[in-house]
Order: C-alpha cells, then sequence, then structure tokens
C-alpha cells in the first residue's frame, strides 16, 4: 500500500494502491469514493496466492491535508475489516480491561503492545513488550515467545490487536487475549499507562 503526493498544499495530487484481502476491498473502496477520490482500477498482481490480495489503484485532486485525511480514514476502514475477519476466524478471546488487567497482574502472562514504537514510547501497559504488527518480521519475533505461556495483547483501539491474536493463534499460541477497546478501554478503566524514560 502507497501514497505519492505533488502540488502545493491548496492544490495537491495523489496517487497510490491499496493492497486488499478481498474482504477488505469494499470497505476501502466505499471510504475513498465517499472522500471523491477516483477509483482507477481494481486487479492482481499474483497467481495463487493465500490469502488472495488484490490491489485498488487511486487519484484525487485538492488540498493536501483532505487528501492525506481521506486515505487515513480508508486505511482505517481496511484495519477494522482485517480485524473482523480476525475476529471471525477465532483462535483467541476479548476481554474486557478489568479481566486483562486481572491476567496481567498474575505475572504469568507475556503482554505484546502491537502499536508502533512511537505511540508505545508515548504511554503503554506496565511490563509490556512492543513488535509493531505493521511493521516488517512481526510473525518471526512474536514466534519467539514461549507458546505454553498466556499472552495477552493490546493495541490503541482493538483492531490491530484483534490482527496479531489471530496471527499467535495460527503460530500454536494456545491462550491469545485481545484488549477489547485497547489502550484507550484501558485508560478509561482507570489503569494508567507508564511512559519510556
Amino acid at each position: 500500500t502507497w501514497a505519492a503526493f505533488a502540488g502545493s498544499d491548496d492544490n495537491a495530487v495523489v496517487d497510490g494502491d491499496f493492497a486488499c484481502q478481498e474482504n477488505e476491498l469494499q470497505p476501502v473502496l466505499k471510504s475513498l469514493r465517499g472522500a471523491g477520490l477516483n477509483i482507477v482500477a481494481i486487479h492482481h498482481h499474483m497467481i495463487g496466492e493465500t490469502p488472495r490480495y488484490v490491489f485498488l489503484h487511486y487519484w484525487g485532486r485538492g488540498k493536501a491535508a483532505d487528501l492525506a485525511r481521506a486515505i487515513k480514514m480508508a486505511r482505517g476502514e481496511q484495519s477494522k475489516a482485517a480485524a473482523a475477519a480476525a475476529r471471525a476466524e477465532g483462535g483467541f478471546t476479548e476481554v474486557k480491561a478489568a479481566d486483562y488487567e486481572r491476567r496481567r497482574a498474575k505475572g504469568k502472562a507475556v503482554v505484546l503492545d502491537v502499536r508502533s514504537p512511537e505511540e508505545f514510547a508515548k504511554g503503554h501497559i506496565p511490563g509490556a513488550v512492543n513488535i509493531d504488527i505493521n511493521a516488517a518480521g512481526f510473525t518471526q519475533k512474536a514466534a519467539q515467545f514461549d507458546k505454553s505461556k498466556p499472552i495477552l495483547v493490546n493495541c490503541h483501539a482493538g483492531s490491530r490487536g484483534a490482527i496479531a491474536s489471530a496471527e499467535l493463534a495460527r503460530l500454536g499460541f494456545k491462550t491469545v487475549c485481545n484488549l477489547g477497546g485497547g489502550l484507550e478501554a484501558c485508560e478509561k478503566d482507570g489503569h494508567q499507562p507508564e511512559t519510556q524514560k
């Protein structure tokens, strides 16, 4: 997935591709069209891949900030669709903040934050390890954890956590819990994050 911008702040053009699994295509398409971006093509580059990926090529013209916001919104819709598919696939449990905190307090689980390092540095659950779900090598790094231990996953609002949790279940982790509502829900429940020193 990529985007290229040209022009000025008030008169910009954007061009790019979204690489989507089939269940993500319609939410991305509707989001981009709703924001006035044009769809040039929906195509694929591969044969027999699993899962199947299609590429949605788009372009738009307008204020640079508006175009960037539209792409960010479409990327969010893609994450929601991927999270919904992960939840349907199962293999993990979504838990509320209080239950998550009880499990964490026992000290026997791996606490995994799957947000970006920049988000993690601003505040995270005490004792959490950070591996970005959207960075290269997530699966290889996560596979090194002890599969006999419970693993507690969190992100900002729950979507990336669900995607990561499904991946961990596929890797053979037996007890995987995703924090429903993410760190946002944890803070609302009164649990304060810690920051990097």
